[in-house]
């Protein structure tokens, strides 16, 4: 018999707060994993509840690993998929596989349910898990721009590969978290989303358009 028993996510009230439990235990210093932020993460997205697994050791969940729904452009046609969010292994439980067995399980379970792919931002720490024992293609890593003064609207110039699809009530609710807090400003024809977060004096922008948004 397995020591560890894998389970779909239990996205009630109780399962909600198992889960916050051991993400604030195993990142006591992200203060962001309230159980509210989880339930707006998990249950509230307008794409759809989240997909993913826990792993229990009797009744301690000892590992955690969930995706949320979002749809893009792959090519050109319009795909729904799952980005990889979050994922825990209580201290007691590493180094027993549970990570590689929860997110297969995940992507087993999405295949079901017409999922036609998953996309990711690991830290250092998860990428070789993700490329070696999953399969993902690693893509590149994520640029990180520091600037000041305006910033340029281009017109596109190819169509690209992959492209979030982001409508107005994805943006609705993204703008909704309920820690962090954002603010919409205006550059000339484009749209800027500005986060209220800052590193060494320099504001965080969640998001840029040229088409505007619903409101403005």
């Amino acid at each position: 018999m397995a020591e560890h028993q894998l389970r779909p996510l239990d996205l009630d009230e109780t399962g909600i707060a198992c889960v916050g439990d051991l993400l604030r235990a195993v990142f006591p210093e992200a203060l962001h994993f309230t159980n509210e932020v989880i339930r707006w993460q998990y249950l509230d997205n307008p794409e759809g509840r989240a997909v993913g697994f826990n792993a229990w050791a009797g009744d301690v969940l000892a590992g955690h690993y969930v995706t949320i729904p979002l749809r893009a452009r792959v090519h050109g046609k319009e795909e729904r998929g799952l980005l990889s969010l979050n994922t825990a292994t209580h201290a007691d439980h590493r180094g027993k596989g549970l990570f590689t067995r929860l997110a297969q399980a995940t992507y087993d379970r999405a295949a079901s349910e017409g999922y036609g792919f998953v996309v990711g931002v690991a830290n250092a720490n998860s990428t070789h898990g993700f490329t070696k024992k999953l399969g993902f293609q690693l893509v590149g890593p994520l640029r990180a721009m520091v600037g000041v003064g305006p910033i340029p609207f281009r017109g596109r110039r190819e169509e690209p590969v992959f492209e979030p699809i982001r409508d107005p009530a994805w943006l609705s609710w993204r703008l909704s978290h309920p820690v962090n807090r954002y603010a919409k400003a205006r550059q000339g024809q484009g749209v800027l989303v500005l986060s209220d977060r800052s590193m060494k004096g320099f504001r965080f922008l969640l998001y840029t358009t040229s088409e505007g948004l619903d409101g403005d």
